[in-house]
Order: structure tokens, then sequence, then C-alpha cells
């Protein structure tokens, strides 16, 4: 029997050229006198017999090369570093950009809604470099995102998101703007979604269940409803001439449409005049099975004239023709009929005549689901560009 009481394996690394990345990571200090051992130490504490004993001398061999190539492989390694940071290509610095920076507006901090209910979340987003997007997470899930319109960078830009509240409980909406591909911080903001009370369950848990605010009553009038900044155009493309900006959350009603290599436009109303905006960048609201195609305006592009015609001294422009139209048709959208087969309901009916010259006498009436007509009375007369309330 032989007694293979310890094993002490050293290495001096004093004859290589350690680089100093390896050094620090050793925690070794450079300029001393130094000895770089690596050192195992292997206690036996009980009698091998002569077979076990050399197996254990072959393995400590093997440890003892393992460990040369290990140094050897860390000192290539740490050379190679070295070679790219004195001698390699300069990483070049990307530009400096700032983030940009976003707020929700509504809805507020726990405001509850009712499952199945569209929610529309309104943001502001700023960035010195300009927004290019904003996005809109529902518990971490992409649901809504808004580019600025017509291709333009804003430094300030306000958007409507919308997603449909489905999962019952808290929901964090989480809002990113963009500027290209740098992000900026998310703004945050909790709500809770309930389910709609069941009297009949009996359960104790529904009874506790918060009621949500009334839903805003269905308005059936055809409306764009503006997601973003947008130009109110003479014509449906950028190439006309801009008559004013919407911002989020206006809902001009709709007239008429044109589809155009860009997408879909939209005719719509708004302060008495008759204009256009795309599509792309609005929501269309209430019942538009109605709207037809509206006829192009010209081309803004003036046609050359070898003779103009000459101006007559105290000349006017002749004001355009009366045009009446449906600004607001406001109400209850369901109805339930009494135990006589009868129900009153409110309704808000605004007419304006967007036109320039007065209407003449006119009558307002309303199209039941049974084929009549109900009267609502004779209007003796609109005014361009006044308004009245049925």
């Amino acid at each position: 029997m032989i007694v293979c009481v310890r094993l002490n394996l050293h290495y001096n690394a004093s004859k290589f050229n350690i680089p100093d990345p390896v050094l620090r990571s050793l925690r070794i200090k450079k300029g001393q006198g130094w000895r770089f051992r690596l050192k195992i130490t292997t206690t036996i504490l009980h009698m091998v017999s002569n077979q076990e004993c050399v197996v254990m001398q072959r393995r400590t061999v093997f440890l003892r090369y393992g460990l040369v190539m290990v140094a050897l492989i860390l000192a290539t390694l740490a050379c190679n570093l070295q070679r790219q940071t004195n001698g390699g290509p300069t990483p070049i610095s990307s530009p400096n950009v700032q983030r940009p920076s976003v707020q929700i507006i509504e809805p507020a901090e726990g405001a509850s809604v009712t499952r199945g209910q569209n929610v529309s979340v309104k943001a502001r987003a700023t960035g010195a470099s300009g927004v290019t997007l904003v996005e809109l997470r529902v518990n971490n899930v992409v649901v809504d995102s808004q580019v600025p319109a017509e291709a333009v960078n804003p430094s300030s830009l306000e958007v409507l998101l919308d997603y449909k509240a489905e999962q019952v409980g808290a929901v964090v909406l989480s809002v990113t703007a963009y500027t290209n591909n740098i992000a900026g911080q998310p703004a945050l903001r909790t709500i809770n979604v309930v389910d709609t009370l069941n009297p009949g369950a009996g359960g104790a848990g529904n009874s506790l269940t918060p009621r949500p605010a009334s839903p805003t009553p269905y308005n059936p009038l055809c409306r764009a409803r503006i997601n973003t900044n947008l130009n109110f155009r003479r014509g449906p493309g950028i190439e006309y001439d801009i008559i004013s900006t919407f911002v989020a959350g206006q809902e001009p009603p709709i007239a008429g449409y044109a589809d155009r290599a860009d997408g879909r436009w939209w005719q719509v109303s708004s302060g008495g005049q008759i204009g256009w905006v795309s599509s792309q960048y609005s929501t269309q609201l209430g019942d538009c099975g109605a709207i037809r195609p509206a006829p192009i305006p010209a081309s803004p592009t003036p046609k050359p004239s070898a003779t103009p015609q000459p101006t007559q001294p105290g000349a006017t422009a002749t004001p355009t023709l009366p045009d009446l139209v449906i600004t607001m048709f406001e109400g209850v959208r369901d109805i339930q009929l009494g135990s006589s087969g009868t129900a009153q309901a409110m309704y808000v009916i605004r007419v304006k005549n967007i036109g320039g010259q007065t209407a003449g006498q006119f009558n307002v009436g309303v199209a039941l689901p049974n084929g009549s007509v109900q009267d609502l009375g004779i209007v003796a007369a609109l005014g361009g560009g006044q308004e009245i309330q049925v």
C-alpha cells in the first residue's frame, strides 16, 4: 500500500508576457515583483492502493497540461483585445439624437371601462429631433400605432390610439414615442376593465364590481375622427392647397369620398367650407352606407393663358349657392318599447347652410323604419354659414 497524501501543482507564468487585461481580471498589480502561480491542492485523507495512486498521478499530469492550455488561451484572447483596441478601426459614433418624450392625456389613471368597449388613448409626444411614430401597447402587446401625416416629422404631435377592452381586471397602457429607431421612455397608465353586472348570478363578488361611466350615446352621423394633426385641403391630394389643419379628436362630417393612388380621401365639411382629408390618418365613425363618390376638383396647377381676361373695376365674386348639410344627428341608439308598443326618445338634429347664399323655405323630416316620414317643421330661411337645431 502507498500513501498519496497531497498533490501540489505550481505553474510559473513569469516567463510569459501576460497582457494587462488578463492581469486586471486576475487582480494582479503590474510593476511589482510578482510570480503568476496557479495552485491546485488535493488532499487525500485515506490509504489508497498503488494502482489508484498511479491513476491519480496520470490525472495530475492531464491537469497540469490543461492549466497550461487555459493560460495560453487567455493570453491569446487578451492580445486580440489589445490589437482591436490599439490598431483596429475607430468605431463610428451615432448622431446625437435626443430621445422623444410622451405623456398620456386620456384616459385618466384608474378609469373604469366595460369589457368590449372601444377605448381611445390620447397622447402628446415631443422630440427636438422630430417624432416619427407613437405606439400603444396593452400589457406589453402592441395594439395600435400612429405616424405623422404627410411624412412630416413634427417636434410636437398629438395622437389618438385605439384598442378594444377584452381582458377583465387591471390593464397597463404603455405609450412610446420614437424618433426614427430611437425610442423614448414610455408613459404608463393603468385602467380597470370590468364585466357587466349580472343580477341573476347571485354571486357576492359581482356585487362589489364598480360600474363604469355610461358610454357616449351612439351617433349615426357619418364622420371622420381625426387621429393626428391633419391638413384640410381643397382637393384629394397633397398637391392641393391647405384650407386649415385638424387636430386629434375632431370629427368633421363626411359628405363623399374619392379613391386615389395614395389611398382613400374623405370629403368633409368644416367652418362652412368643403374640403378633403386623407382616410389613412382618421377613423370612420357612424353609419356611412349612404356615402357616395364625390366629384374631384380640377388640378390646382393653373393652365397658362395667352390673353388673360381684364378685370372690371368694382367687380365682386359671385357667392356660392346655398348648400344644406346635417352636421349633427345624436341620440340613443336602442329604444325599449313599453307595454303599449310605443316609446319616447330625444334626438338632436342640426342643419347648416355651408353655401354662400341664403337658403329659402325648407322642411326637416325623419324617415321612420316603417317607411313613413315624420315632419319636424318648416324652416323659413337659413343664411350662408348659419346653423339651426331641431
